[in-house]
């Protein structure tokens, strides 16, 4: 059966990214996703993963949109939106469910919709990611059709304000654009990012968005915390403005061509020069750039540890987002969490590591990732439907 094209609109702070990704379009290579059209606009309406201007995000999505569709000759009818923003947490839980006898599936729906409850009040939940299932006491995989007396699940749900989707839901109604299904940023970055091994060993994925920073935590090869905080790289820009009485304009081309996330005693003596021909002291940048993101790793770092999280991530720390590509981050973030780092190369399911692929390219790509699963569930379910109807009318 032939998949729909996928289609994922990437809302940030800084750009709108669509991307249309099909399954095997040449006929060549069966289970691959390629992706077929990319349309990327500079972002407007929107701060920090909120809408605070439908007009001018639904200009900047419509742009994007129709670049990705002209290029995959495809109608965008529906998208898989990530979302990221203030507000965004995780919560663990764990639920119990009386049985007395064979477990069905409807007990699993039932104590997943028990777990759901836990979300805060003016939440949407965006997952309910179940980390383990166990029957009397006694952990397991998926336990349907086993008897016993309690059924238990351990999941982490993450959630975030009801409002924010609402409003984004409402940008795309102007357009004619029906939502498919909401992903938290975060997972979808680490999906594109960490392998299964690292996620076994326990690692840490850290995206460094422009307006805000997920960050989502693996130990024994499960999801143990997620949560957004509320700076990114224009709050850097910010601080490099304020700084040195630039204008932010002036401050972000600084950062990109100068900023670095460490310390170098060595150019306490040098100078550079600023696009309106100021000058400031390199030293002087980087020790700007190096406390906000010093800042931005200890607070992480921090609540892993609280969470008893911290020495479980054996394979470190993995960074992705466009905050990534700052000179020398990796080589703070290893310092400050103590363990190894390494910039994000997200891939495709079914494909290589490409290097058109940069670490901002993290959170759109683990959202066709997840929306592929998603496809390929529905297929599977429609599958056991038919099978069911033929065994009915006595086909084989």
């Amino acid at each position: 059966m032939t998949l729909d094209p996928i289609v994922v609109l990437d809302i940030g702070t800084s750009r709108v990214r669509a991307l249309v990704a099909e399954e095997n379009p040449d006929g060549k290579n069966p289970g691959r996703l390629e992706v077929t059209g990319y349309g990327d606009y500079p972002s407007a309406g929107i701060c920090k993963g909120a809408c605070i201007h439908i007009d001018d995000a639904a200009e900047a999505i419509r742009a994007a949109i129709k670049d990705a569709s002209t290029a995959a000759s495809v109608t965008t009818r529906a998208v898989h939106l990530p979302l990221t923003g203030v507000g965004i947490d995780s919560t663990p839980v764990h639920q119990e469910l009386v049985v007395n006898g064979e477990i069905q599936p409807e007990h699993i729906e039932e104590i997943k919709a028990h777990a759901r409850e836990a979300v805060r009040p003016g939440d949407a939940l965006l997952h309910n990611v179940v980390r383990q299932y166990a029957v009397d006491g006694i952990p397991g995989d998926l336990p349907v059709g086993v008897l016993c007396k309690t059924l238990s699940l351990d999941a982490l749900l993450i959630h975030g304000p009801h409002a924010r989707l609402l409003n984004l839901v409402h940008v795309l109604e102007r357009l004619k654009i029906e939502l498919a299904s909401p992903f938290f940023s975060g997972l979808c970055a680490s999906i594109s990012s960490l392998t299964g091994e690292q996620k076994r060993d326990g690692a840490l994925l850290i995206d460094l968005g422009a307006g805000t920073t997920d960050f989502v935590a693996y130990a024994n090869a499960q999801m143990a915390d997620a949560g957004v905080l509320p700076v990114g790289g224009d709050q850097l820009t910010n601080d490099i403005a304020a700084a040195f009485h630039l204008p932010v304009r002036t401050a972000e081309a600084l950062k990109r061509a100068h900023a670095q996330a460490t310390l170098n005693v060595t150019t306490r003596t040098q100078r550079v020069q600023t696009s309106d021909m100021t000058s400031v002291k390199l030293f002087d940048l980087q020790q700007v750039a190096n406390c906000r993101m010093t800042e931005t790793f200890t607070l992480i770092r921090d609540r892993l540890r609280q969470k008893g999280l911290l020495s479980q991530l054996r394979a470190g720390v993995v960074l992705s987002g466009g905050g990534a590509l700052l000179a020398d981050v990796v080589t703070l973030a290893s310092d400050i969490f103590e363990l190894p780092a390494a910039i994000a190369e997200p891939t495709l399911p079914g494909t290589l590591h490409d290097p058109a692929h940069g670490p901002q390219m993290a959170t759109i790509l683990g959202a066709v990732s997840l929306a592929y699963d998603e496809q390929l569930e529905a297929v599977a379910n429609q599958k056991t439907v038919w099978r069911g109807i033929k065994h009915f009318f006595g086909f084989s």
